[in-house]
């Protein structure tokens, strides 16, 4: 998963999922921007991590960690990052999908080539044109981690303006 995640600003992530997860008969809806206003957005996530208590890296990685992000949504960074998830997706199977104009659903499994599999759980709920939230639950287990490491993200998203000041279209800018 976190290949896959990489150079995808929070918001577009959210994004991304949410049409993502659209059925393939229904792929040029899903190059449409979301229904939701184009500009900027700040982003809220707080993630919980847990299963690798007692390893050296788990200390680092446990209990909950909050970020506050802003990043600048427009048509074109909105099919750019669409691309990006499209790219990488031969190592995934999506399942359990159910999108309609107010959110989506979607399980995702997907391994790798070091025999680690993810397990994702995605839910996306616009609540209109100017906030949206969700939540994705994923499961990593393999070799290194025969217990599993468990991954909770609770995102919430708010648009801010039409303009996005010194943030660049489909960058974020890290406020807390």
């Amino acid at each position: 998963m976190n290949v896959r995640l990489r150079g995808i600003s929070t918001l577009s992530l959210l994004l991304v999922f949410t049409a993502f997860a659209a059925p393939r008969a229904v792929r040029a809806q899903e190059d449409a921007p979301p229904p939701v206003k184009m500009g900027l957005w700040q982003t809220e996530v707080t993630t919980s991590i847990s299963g690798m208590e007692n390893s050296p890296a788990g200390a680092h990685m446990g209990g909950d960690r909050t970020q506050v992000t802003q990043s600048c949504m427009t048509a074109d960074t909105w099919k750019k990052d669409l691309l990006k998830m499209r790219q990488q997706q031969s190592e995934c199977t999506m399942a359990d999908m159910h999108m309609d104009a107010h959110g989506v659903a979607f399980s995702e499994t997907c391994g790798d080539n070091h025999q680690y599999t993810t397990t994702v759980h995605f839910q996306a709920t616009f609540d209109g044109d100017e906030h949206m939230h969700g939540t994705a639950t994923a499961h990593t287990a393999g070799p290194a981690l025969p217990q599993g490491m468990d991954m909770t993200m609770h995102m919430a998203s708010h648009y801010l303006s039409a303009s996005c000041g010194d943030i660049k279209p489909g960058a974020a800018k890290v406020i807390r």
